[in-house]
């Protein structure tokens, strides 16, 4: 099965990322302050983080671990 809303605020996460790419936001708080999803029953919330790290509209149920963040060098590091 395939997450792909939040209920509460029938919401897909195609536009929530829409409206996260539209308004700059790239953490899950700021999305929800910007559009109030996950302010309910709190069930999307995983997901939408989800939805968020990876850009997918469609995530599997249960939730999987957030993917690792890549490590970006620093130019001036050593």
């Amino acid at each position: 099965m395939m997450v792909s809303f939040c209920t509460c605020e029938r919401l897909a996460f195609r536009e929530i990322l829409a409206w996260a790419n539209e308004h700059g936001a790239t953490s899950f708080e700021e999305v929800q302050e910007g559009i109030k999803v996950g302010k309910r029953c709190g069930m999307c919330c995983c997901y939408i983080e989800y939805a968020l790290a990876t850009g997918e509209t469609e995530v599997p149920y249960p939730c999987p671990p957030l993917p690792p963040v890549k490590a970006v060098p620093c130019a001036g590091c050593n």
